[in-house]
């Protein structure tokens, strides 16, 4: 009886300690980002700029109805929330903006000291634990219309007349003013809770639009109106790309080794100002349209990487397929789809190891996923279907080489020749087939030219091959930092015709560097050419889906250490 009563006892004190911990405001991990681009910690541009917002993700750590501050001056408590900043026994207070039990919003003072810090959130007096971040002098990030730091930016065409927010059914024309909207730029030029002085910040600028370098910059400070909000002002390049999804990056900083780069977010533009389009690319109007939507993308790598000072060589082929509901308008956007024009490059950045299978952001559904059956197959292969929540895609591998990843007791190359897609339909989708080409040919003919990428200087890659009607040549590069598990993608789309590009080192910028792993030596990244035949399969529509794209791709890649 005296031993249950103990028990009982301590069972009790466990759970009044298990609730007061859970009551304690609590930061996520890797929950503290820039509030415009939610770059991972790790990434170049993950980072927190002095002056800038950032927003701190974790449960307990606000009121449960959100509320915003009203009026200056700011104060460092908002609702019982407050948030120090401390480095080495010394703290500042930053000035909470919006405060929820999900989510708070800041400024990070301009005073705040630089290199790694702890952060702490207090609501009404309850501390939570400390959870760390990195704060820099600038490091810029492009505010998105999904608020999820990708796809188009928010932008405002600007005109004598008037100014209107762009999109893909008012885009802006090459030459015209237009006004960016992000945080970051630095330290501001009077105290960061009143309301901002307007004034270029005393930092370096350089914009790179459609892969084409802006020469006339107006303006680039702080907002009128918002406390640590900036705006960029600048005049399109006359020579700007036309596209729905031009890509725009801003690069920050004084000096090589010590700059940063925005996250890409794109910008529609057309020769008249009218509706934008990407003729290159008739996937990207099914995105927009919305709808149910399919798409079956059959694949085919070929790959080295330097072991023991051999180049090894290796293919792999597999299947990746998707069912989905997509929101459409003008906004849209998907990874899929939302290729760069010709000659222009973008930048994803993924919370995880790409190469272990993390999702980019920017591929998921915007109106969730479809079931279209367990399985689906390609010739007499089959290929699981997705596991929701978490993996989103039917994924297979078809075959391979000895030295890849291939199926067991697999063929060699199942792509060599035409075959027949058959997916059995479910809840969602009806069944039906398709008919797939055989591999595209491509192949990176200056793939030896080392295995290293200066990230400084950017690197270039010609080819062979790829030149089939109705495609694009794509350029891509992926690299993980090991350490914070996050990674960043890049994707070019070639000029078409061309059989040589070079990706600019403010690109290459964007990626971390390779990582050491433990034992291991460093973490390779890869860098890729590809041939992405568009017009193949058809965006045709079959009962059950609006439409349906069934891909067969070609890559040719090298492992390289960025």
């Amino acid at each position: 009886m005296f031993r249950s009563s103990r028990n009982a006892r301590t069972l009790f004190l466990l759970a009044l300690c298990a609730g007061a911990a859970y009551s304690q405001p609590f930061i996520f991990y890797r929950g503290i980002v820039n509030s415009a681009s939610f770059a991972p910690q790790g990434l170049p541009n993950g980072a927190i700029a002095r002056g800038s917002l950032f927003s701190i993700f974790g449960r307990s750590l606000g009121p449960a109805q959100g509320t915003s501050y009203s009026a200056y001056p700011l104060g460092t408590t908002l609702q019982g929330v407050s948030v120090s900043v401390c480095q080495n026994g010394a703290c500042v207070q930053a000035f909470p903006q919006y405060v929820s039990a999900g989510v708070v919003n800041a400024i990070m003072p301009s005073n705040a000291p630089l290199g790694q810090v702890s952060i702490r959130v207090f609501f009404n007096g309850q501390g939570g634990y400390y959870a760390s971040a990195t704060v820099v002098a600038a490091s810029f990030s492009v505010f998105a219309a999904n608020s999820g730091g990708f796809g188009p930016g928010i932008i405002q065409n600007f005109t004598p007349e008037s100014v209107t927010l762009n999109s893909s059914t008012a885009a802006a024309k090459p030459g015209q003013t237009v006004i960016l909207w992000g945080t970051g730029l630095g330290a501001g030029l009077n105290a960061d809770n009143l309301a901002p002085q307007v004034g270029d910040l005393p930092v370096a600028v350089e914009i790179w639009v459609g892969g084409k370098k802006v020469t006339v910059k107006r303006y680039s400070g702080r907002s009128p109106s918002y406390a640590g909000v900036d705006v960029v002002i600048f005049d399109l390049p006359a020579d700007t790309p036309a596209g729905c999804y031009v890509p725009i990056q801003v690069r920050v900083g004084e000096q090589v080794g010590g700059q940063t780069v925005s996250n890409s977010v794109s910008i529609a533009v057309s020769a008249d100002g009218g509706p934008c389009s990407d003729p290159f690319n008739p996937l990207s109007q099914v995105f927009r349209k919305g709808g149910k939507l399919g798409l079956v993308m059959a694949n085919r790598v070929n790959a080295t990487q330097l072991i023991d000072g051999v180049d090894r060589e290796e293919t792999v082929e597999f299947a990746l397929g998707t069912f989905r509901r997509e929101n459409g308008g003008p906004f849209a956007y998907n990874a899929l789809a939302s290729l760069p024009p010709p000659g222009a490059c973008t930048v994803h950045t993924v919370p995880g190891d790409f190469l272990t299978g993390s999702v980019i952001p920017a591929f998921k559904a915007s109106g969730g996923e479809l079931n279209a059956g367990t399985s689906i197959s390609l010739g007499n292969l089959q290929v699981p279907g997705p596991v929701l929540p978490d993996f989103l895609y039917y994924s297979g591998t078809l075959a391979g080489t000895p030295a890849g990843f291939r199926r067991l007791n697999g063929p060699v190359s199942v792509l060599n020749s035409p075959m027949t897609l058959r997916v059995p339909g479910g809840a969602d989708v009806v069944a039906f087939t398709a008919d797939l080409p055989a591999a595209p040919s491509i192949q990176w003919t200056n793939r030896n030219q080392g295995n290293a990428v200066d990230r400084e200087t950017g690197f270039r890659v010609d080819w062979e091959g790829g030149d089939a009607p109705g495609g694009v040549v794509l350029v891509a590069g992926i690299s993980t930092d090991t350490a914070t598990n996050a990674s960043a993608v890049f994707v070019c789309t070639a000029p078409s015709g061309s059989k040589t590009f070079s990706v600019p080192s403010y690109i290459v910028q964007a990626l971390p560097p390779s990582s050491e792993r433990p034992l291991l030596g460093l973490r390779p990244g890869y860098a890729m050419v590809g041939f992405l035949p568009l017009s193949a399969g058809g965006a045709g529509s079959t009962s059950g889906l609006d439409a349906v794209l069934a891909l067969v791709t070609s890559w040719s890649a090298r492992a390289v250490y960025y």
